[in-house]
């Protein structure tokens, strides 16, 4: 598993001093920690990130301060979630083989293993995660202490992550609930860290408001949620109508290696007359899902296409395939963890029942608040992902299929592929972009530069604008650095990205110039017909 990671980090290359999507927020966190300012959040956070600032400042402290350093240990931290969903399956009765099939679909997911060259929460969110739940649960099969203890710390570091750690004691209480023989000491300690965790957030929030270094946007996802609720009917049934196909797709993706491995059991739980119409079913519900998304303009899986292609389209037959592929996982996924459900209520329960309640009530409490917010990103059902995959994981026991299994690895060679291409290209863009806006900014100040809001905000944040409106993050656009031309605007260099993905359109990286409007017009006039 390192070795593939390895390969992958060598690949990708992440070196670089410039800043991707919010880590520019979290990069000066570290820097004002290792300034001795102590724990300082600007406005724009909203997650706690106090884990995860200790952590790279630790790391910055070895290995120096840098934005590359601060990558290298999210990498870390990335391969070690593939670790701890390792033990989480073998925790849960899977195999060495399945365990491993499963680690490595978690690390050649897209956006895990794009989010782990930057210095984002989601993957430190979710090693700890994961670490934390592997922990706990092997703690209670072993009846050992020690183990649990230190899966609750590392509980309470994800908390200081992200508040949805908060999915970790309420999911133990689920499985305390559900478990037989039942037991009022186990519940009652389930209920405690409940109260736990939020006692933890209490201090946390009360200690940064004492301070004065209590972000405004902190929890600003629960205040969207409330928002959504408090709508009309209409809005709060729009919102969470689009949150089934954004599930299907993207899950049925993410979880394909491990959903393909799953057929043959779920099928020879079938009676044999249903058994033979198994696959054409199958084929059938892929096939209208494929067609939705193509009448719909890619509702649901677009986000999907989006986080691959980023900011150049890819060639509509990748483009379609990835669709179809999404498609077929979505219609496996539903498949098996129906048969999954199936079997528990007819009592045929793993003997790791109490594993699989608290892995899949995990990804129930990640993604039942997403249904009510109203601007998502699909990194946000990552944390829904290991347990999703542990549970398709020990569902799949048993003598494995010959042809499943190496349908199985093959997806999972073709999802490896895709993201490891996926990610050089967008590392590719990013580092020519940082060296076009470093040309201008040489000569023009940053605030008359546009070049996105994450290199503005790195830039101009708390100098220029509104610290709350990305928008508002530079002055006066008199160049532009990015991709697309703007009209308006004259390229006056444009730099070709070295891009492993095919492309629909190959769009350079360009440094454009605002045209004055009596340039504009006598270019016009000048310019030649066709």
């Amino acid at each position: 598993m390192s070795a593939f990671w390895l390969m992958a980090i060598l690949m990708v290359d992440p070196r670089g001093e410039f800043p991707i999507w919010d880590d520019w927020v979290y990069a000066r966190a570290v820097r004002e920690m290792l300034a001795g300012h102590g724990y300082a959040p600007i406005d724009w956070m909203q997650a706690n990130l106090f884990s995860q600032v200790v952590w790279g400042a630790g790391f910055a402290t070895v290995f120096g301060d840098s934005v590359t350093v601060l990558r290298l240990s999210t990498l870390v931290l990335g391969l070690l979630g593939g670790f701890a969903l390792y033990a989480l399956v073998r925790a849960a009765g899977g195999g060495r083989g399945v365990a491993l099939l499963a680690a490595l679909t978690l690390l050649f997911n897209p956006l895990y293993l794009m989010l782990s060259f930057t210095f984002m929460t989601d993957v430190p969110f979710l090693a700890m995660q994961t670490g934390a739940i592997a922990l706990i649960a092997i703690g209670a099969l072993q009846r050992s202490r020690l183990r649990s203890a230190l899966g609750w710390l590392l509980g309470i570091a994800a908390l200081l992550c992200r508040q949805i750690a908060a999915c970790i004691p309420i999911s133990f209480l689920a499985e305390a609930l559900v478990r037989r023989p039942w037991s009022w000491r186990r519940v009652a300690l389930a209920s405690g860290s409940i109260v736990a965790f939020g006692v933890v957030q209490y201090l946390f929030t009360t200690w940064l408001s004492a301070i004065g270094r209590l972000p405004s946007f902190l929890n600003l996802q629960v205040r969207n949620m409330g928002d959504t609720l408090a709508g009309s009917l209409d809005h709060t049934a729009h919102v969470i109508l689009f949150f089934v196909p954004y599930c299907f797709y993207c899950l049925g993706f993410f979880l394909l290696p491990l959903s393909l491995a799953c057929v043959p059991f779920w099928r020879a739980m079938l009676a044999p007359k249903w058994s033979n119409l198994a696959y054409p079913a199958v084929i059938a519900f892929s096939l209208a899902a494929f067609m939705l998304a193509q009448a719909s303009g890619d509702v649901g899986v677009g986000i999907l296409i989006s986080s691959i292609q980023l900011t150049a389209p890819l060639p509509y037959v990748l483009h379609n395939a990835l669709v179809a592929l999404a498609s077929l996982g979505g219609t496996l996924m539903l498949a098996a963890i129906s048969a999954l459900l199936v079997s528990w209520l007819g009592r045929r329960v793993s003997d790791r029942f109490d594993v699989l309640v608290f892995v899949l009530a995990v990804a129930f409490v990640v993604l039942a608040p997403l249904a009510l917010v109203p601007m998502r990103f699909l990194r946000y059902v990552l944390p829904a992902v290991p347990g999703l995959i542990v549970a398709l994981a020990a569902f799949g026991r048993g003598p494995p299929s010959t042809t499943w299994s190496v349908a199985s690895f093959a997806s999972l060679m073709v999802m490896a592929v895709v993201s490891v291409a996926a990610a050089h290209d967008y590392m590719a863009e990013q580092r020519l972009k940082w060296s076009a806006y470093n040309t201008v900014t040489r000569e023009v100040p940053t605030r008359f530069v546009d070049a996105g809001w994450e290199f503005n905000g790195n830039a101009n944040w708390g100098r220029v604008g509104d610290p709350a409106n990305a928008l508002t993050w530079f002055q006066r656009a008199d160049y532009v650095v990015g991709g697309i031309p703007r009209e308006g605007y004259a390229v006056t260099a444009a730099y070709p990205v070295d891009r492993w993905l095919p492309r629909r359109v190959d769009t350079p990286v360009s440094i454009q110039r605002r045209v004055r409007p009596a340039q504009r017009h006598r270019s016009a006039r000048t310019s030649p017909r066709g």
